[in-house]
């Protein structure tokens, strides 16, 4: 079996994301984004890196600044986003994308922990904005997962879903052994 080699250099706190990130130049020259998403594209790509066969190396020492600081109306239009390009990576059943979990406990965790970050920074007043926009992120993202899994997973009411597009080709079946970093 070969070896898994190191891909995608992600240097942020939430990986597989690329908010700031180094690869190598043949890798990327293989395959570059996916030009079908707007949002998350990074996120699809270390997915694929990983169905090659290469690891994503996280790197805590490193330091990003990447900042969304929204309206509400603004973190639902980008959430309506992501929640498309998250339907196209999404290996489960769409299904299990649900508004119970995506969106209800999503959002009262989201809701707790706000509020603790609030207060132990003495920034209570923020966290009523706070609540407004994790409520948009939330209901947009499950409504952008909706049409992603519609645009990208079925063509056809009565058709299979198609597989998450991060999924190894068949011509790239076994992992590649060369290094990315």
């Amino acid at each position: 079996m070969p070896t898994t080699t190191s891909a995608v250099l992600g240097l942020i706190a939430n990986p597989p994301g690329m908010a700031s990130s180094g690869l190598r130049k043949d890798i990327w020259a293989r395959r570059g984004f996916n030009e079908q998403l707007q949002y998350s594209e990074d996120d699809e790509y270390t997915r694929w890196c990983r169905a090659q066969g290469y690891r994503v190396v996280y790197v805590p020492e490193s330091v990003a600044m990447h900042s969304h600081n929204y309206t509400p109306a603004q973190a639902r239009k980008r959430s309506v986003g992501e929640g498309k390009a998250l339907a196209a990576v999404w290996p489960g059943d769409a299904a299990e994308f649900n508004w119970p979990r995506a969106v209800l406990l999503g959002w009262l965790n989201d809701f707790r922990r706000d509020f603790c970050f609030c207060a132990r920074t003495g920034r209570l007043l923020e966290w009523p904005h706070a609540i407004r926009v994790r409520w948009s992120q939330r209901s947009g993202k499950l409504a952008g997962f909706k049409q992603g899994w519609a645009a990208y997973r079925q063509s056809r009411s009565d058709a299979p879903p198609a597989p998450p597009l991060w999924t190894k080709s068949p011509t790239h079946g076994a992992a590649n052994s060369s290094s990315l970093l």
